[in-house]
């Protein structure tokens, strides 16, 4: 079956939102979402991801912004995210078991955030940089008055984590 550009394109768009990935974990297999995965892998738009198109995405609780930065539906391991981290915010995460190894780097760009893998703290000042598995909850925290901008890089490999 054939499928135009563009509509490639608004579903790598819809793909790349926290809403479609929570949803997902819910109504889809692990096997269908990585065939959904290999679709779109199999199926990439431009190599490139301008500013303008990069999907933004607001959370309504602590009203960080989240920015995709890498661009939607290219075939590679590696994610990169921004976010705009509100002073006094905080955001957890839970992490259950999956299919893949998930390593994340966190890299503050400007201001200062806690960040919590599991009973572990660590704070991070502008131009620092942690690394870590994603296999325990996370959490982030800006203690701070001011803004806090830092960059997550996400790879994922196969192999059974927990």
């Amino acid at each position: 079956m054939a499928y135009s550009e563009r509509m490639l394109l608004r579903l790598h768009t819809v793909v790349e939102t926290p809403e479609f990935a929570s949803a997902a974990r819910r109504i889809l297999t692990e096997s269908e979402r990585i065939e959904l995965i290999g679709f779109l892998a199999a199926n990439p738009t431009e190599p490139i991801a301008r500013r303008a198109d990069q999907v933004q995405w607001r959370d309504p609780a602590s009203g960080y912004v989240r920015r995709n930065v890498s661009p939607g539906g290219f075939a590679s391991p590696i994610r990169i995210v921004e976010v705009e981290f509100p002073a006094g915010a905080r955001v957890a995460f839970d992490t259950g078991a999956r299919d893949v190894r998930v390593h994340q780097q966190v890299w503050v760009l400007e201001g200062a955030i806690d960040v919590w893998v599991g009973d572990e703290r660590h704070q991070l000042r502008t131009g620092d940089c942690f690394a870590f598995v994603l296999d325990r909850p996370t959490a982030f925290h800006n203690r701070t008055r001011k803004i806090a901008r830092y960059a997550v890089v996400v790879v994922s490999q196969p192999g059974r984590v927990r």
